[in-house]
């Protein structure tokens, strides 16, 4: 249970984990670095790996590249001083001894398609990297 406990929160402080440089994107209020009426580019180094565009199955630089900007987490990291800053999660609560993490998450967070991210919705993603093949790719 602490390994899993272990595995699990270091996934979610760095999975989404990007490279600092470069001009410093705006933040907006809600802690996003994007709307959804902004473009952004992502220029990829060249590679001769396969890109990935499932977070299970990738391991390349290039697909991390590209799904940081497709995806976002509970965390994401702050692009001035690469702290962690809140995402997905508007509101987080530890318990004493540090065992059991509350998540509220924001309510505004929703897919391209416009559903809504609901706790079930992470729930699954995480199972489906642990029961994965290549989960223990990020232990």
């Amino acid at each position: 249970m602490k390994r899993l406990l272990l595995i699990f929160l270091t996934l979610l402080l760095l999975f989404p984990i990007g490279a600092k440089g470069g001009k410093e994107a705006p933040v907006l209020p809600s802690g996003r670095l994007l709307d959804a009426s902004k473009r952004f580019r992502i220029v990829l180094p060249k590679s001769e790996d396969k890109l990935f565009l499932d977070p299970v199955e990738a391991t390349d630089a290039s697909s991390l590249l590209l799904l940081e900007g497709l995806y976002e987490g509970l965390y994401s990291l702050d692009p001035r001083t690469g702290d962690p800053i809140k995402a997905l999660a508007k509101e987080v609560k530890v318990s004493q001894d540090g065992l059991k993490w509350t998540f509220t998450l924001d309510e505004e967070g929703r897919f391209s398609n416009g559903e809504p991210i609901t706790a079930q919705v992470l729930i699954n993603s995480w199972f489906n990297l642990l029961n994965s093949a290549g989960g223990d790719t990020y232990l």
